[in-house]
């Protein structure tokens, strides 16, 4: 998870939002089942959500249409305010499992929220096993946050880590290389391209082993293309 910086609001949804939100709670207050959104509405947000996320989900950073189908978030549970059901900033693009996992669980605005603080400074990394850990400079009520938001997206589940780790090996090697490299080959060029893309998953993991091998330049020269959006 790293900090996002949100679009506008897309035109489609604040000239709908009125009418979409009342559709939704209007069912609840007769008790009828509906889904929360039309087919159409959802296709009206599913673009400019891939958008703000570089195509990755925002809180596992997994690519999404690809290991899973993109789904929309809401960080406020639809069931739990749902004034909030078409609000963009209760918005996010998530994949299944993150989705999923959390469902509708009311946590009073205590998860962390990618788009309002910076995930990068609550978090630590665990280079042995992958896993996300609060960052050891934390006092114990935001420590507990971020075990609250690890826990409700299923952060620790065996295939992020085992991807967290894949990042890790690819990025030491990658400044390996670059460190003993007279010159910078092609080869250097082409992976520091990869790894400094905004759609390149695994950020967190990419800019905490760039910062802690030394390298703290370019962690944030990435993190300025992804916040600036080139």
């Amino acid at each position: 998870m790293i900090r996002l910086v949100r679009p506008e609001e897309p035109n489609q949804l604040a000239k709908n939002r009125v009418k979409w939100t009342a559709r939704w709670t209007d069912s609840l207050q007769d008790g009828k089942k509906i889904e929360w959104a039309t087919t159409s509405a959802k296709l009206t947000l599913r673009e400019p959500l891939l958008a703000f996320c570089y195509g990755k989900c925002a809180f596992c950073e997994g690519m999404l249409n690809v290991t899973s189908l993109v789904e929309i978030e809401h960080y406020h549970a639809k069931t739990v305010k749902p004034e909030l059901v078409f609000d963009w900033h209760n918005l996010f693009p998530a994949c299944g499992i993150c989705n999923r996992r959390k469902a509708d669980i009311n946590h009073q605005g205590q998860l962390l929220k990618p788009d309002k603080e910076d995930p990068e400074l609550l978090l630590w990394l665990d280079p042995g096993t992958g896993e996300l850990q609060p960052h050891p400079t934390l006092d114990g009520p935001q420590q507990q946050r971020v075990q609250e938001t690890i826990a409700a997206y299923n952060l620790q589940r065996g295939p992020l880590c085992s991807a967290r780790i894949e990042m890790m090996n690819f990025v030491n090697r990658w400044l390996a290389r670059m460190r003993g490299a007279i010159e910078i080959s092609d080869l250097c060029r082409e992976e520091w391209q990869y790894i400094s893309r905004p759609q390149t998953p695994w950020k967190f993991v990419i800019r905490h082993v760039l910062t802690s091998a030394g390298s703290a330049h370019l962690a944030e020269i990435d993190r300025q293309a992804y916040l600036h959006r080139g």
